[in-house]
């Protein structure tokens, strides 16, 4: 079960000054950490997205999850739960502008990851069923929205004409105020869908 850290999705690391990348405690507080199973990492994961599912959409609810994905985070050993744990994080993050640019970069990186051939399908399967971990299309789609939060529409418009969101793509020309580009591409997909 143990497999190289190197061979495990990058973490990225926060470039903040003033919020911290993980919990720290104060000296007057000693926390051992509980070293957990790859299965026991998914378990928690599980348990991260059934909370996500059935609690309000609150800034205390995403404070809760994230203190599950640090628990998963703090000891990399699994890829596919590794790269579950990334992937809900930078989905909670992307809301918050101080934790926006980590989340864009490390859907980046998630990105990316599919594309390469390393590690080998074996390592990639472990634990594969049970971690609910998107196809690639979901995390592209996740990292096209955080480029329409930053402000980066051009990008986010190559993605989502890869992918055909078509109404995403219509909505970022008219952000940027190129609606005769707009206005073309819903000629285009009347005339295929024959309205």
């Amino acid at each position: 079960m143990n497999k190289s850290i190197t061979d495990l999705p990058k973490d990225i690391l926060l470039d903040d000054d003033t919020l911290l990348s993980h919990v720290t405690y104060s000296d007057s507080i000693k926390t051992t950490p509980t070293n957990l199973t790859p299965l026991q990492q998914a378990v928690i994961l599980s348990e991260c997205i059934h909370h996500q599912w059935t609690n309000p959409v609150h800034r205390l609810t995403t404070e809760e999850l994230e203190a599950y994905i640090e628990q998963v985070l703090s000891q990399p050993q699994c890829w596919t739960v590794q790269a579950m744990s990334l992937y809900l994080r930078s989905v909670i993050q992307q809301k918050r502008s101080r934790t926006v640019e980590r989340s864009m970069m490390q859907l980046q990186e998630l990105v990316a990851l599919y594309q390469r051939p390393d590690p080998k399908a074996s390592q990639r399967q472990e634990l594969f069923y049970s971690v609910p971990l998107p196809p690639h299309w979901i995390s592209e789609k996740e990292l096209a929205n955080t480029l329409v939060a930053i402000g980066a529409q051009q990008s986010a418009i190559d993605i989502y004409e890869k992918l055909q969101m078509w109404e995403e793509v219509i909505t970022c020309y008219q952000h940027v105020g190129r609606h005769a580009q707009a206005e073309r591409i819903v000629r285009e997909r009347m005339k295929v869908e024959g309205e």
